[in-house]
């Protein structure tokens, strides 16, 4: 299993990182369609949609981004703006399960939601792409993502005996959470100073950035918790069997595609997009 989780990093992580740093933003529009509307086909076996209804879900989720292509940037902008309310209702769901789940757990509710938030991830990671620092602006928050896994793990694992939330994961824990939190700082502090990003910047734009840091932490062990939640309704371990030794495409994007509409709309606010 090791090998085979390893073997696939190392031949789809290159490919990703290439993918952003190389293509253009509309080869890179296409290309991260292609990913979401894969994550969408798993998503719909959340759902609970059969195999040909999980197709036409798919389709749908591509026709939908090409519809937010075609929006001019305000109106993108103000749809993502729009999608932190829906994300503050996701987060409500994960903090009161199992009694949410008579909100949001029928086929077709689980479907919508999928397909909102498939969207505005893609709709947000396009616009940080067409950015002339989106490249640097995406590494920075998939350090921040990944910083927060990692050290979530590691903190867990010393120190981990308080439960978060164990009615959703219980593998996760408050000292899990506190080691996200120093290493996601940590991690964006060292890639800002050595990218030069900020320099010559005030230090209210490195706390502006700290809290940034802090932010993309909790939201994204909550969009780790959110998908945990629809598996756990769904009686699964894994979103598919797409990426061998990984489970599914959603099993390794959930905290991301959490992350980034927020993320988004926080540079938008603070003038780097």
């Amino acid at each position: 299993m090791l090998k085979t989780r390893i073997i696939t990093a190392l031949i789809l992580g290159p490919l990703v990182l290439a993918a952003i740093i190389f293509l253009s933003p509309l080869y890179f529009a296409i290309f991260s369609a292609i990913v979401l509307a894969l994550a969408a086909w798993e998503w719909g076996d959340l759902s609970g949609l059969p195999a040909r209804s999980r197709l036409f879900f798919s389709g749908a989720v591509l026709l939908a981004f090409q519809a937010m292509w075609d929006f001019d940037v305000q109106t993108q902008r103000s749809l993502l703006h729009a999608s932190l309310v829906l994300w503050g209702i996701i987060f409500w769901w994960v903090k009161t399960y199992p009694g949410s789940a008579t909100v949001w757990g029928s086929s077709t509710k689980r479907a919508f939601l999928g397909l909102f938030i498939l969207c505005f991830s893609w709709l947000s990671l396009n616009l940080l792409k067409q950015h002339e620092q989106g490249v640097f602006l995406i590494f920075l928050l998939l350090a921040m993502v990944w910083a927060a896994d990692i050290g979530a793990y590691f903190a867990g694992r010393r120190w981990g005996d308080r439960k978060l939330l164990p009615a959703v994961s219980p593998g996760k824990t408050w000292a899990g959470v506190y080691g996200a939190l120093v290493s996601t700082v940590l991690v964006t502090f060292l890639m800002l100073f050595f990218s030069g990003y900020l320099q010559n910047a005030s230090v209210s734009s490195w706390l502006l950035f700290a809290l940034l840091a802090v932010v993309m932490t909790v939201v994204s062990i909550a969009g780790d918790l959110a998908e945990s939640m629809v598996k756990r309704h769904r009686g699964v371990k894994d979103s598919g069997k797409l990426l061998p030794g990984h489970g599914g495409i959603m099993d390794r994007i959930d905290s991301l595609v959490a992350a980034l509409p927020l993320y988004t709309v926080a540079l938008i606010q603070m003038g780097h997009l």
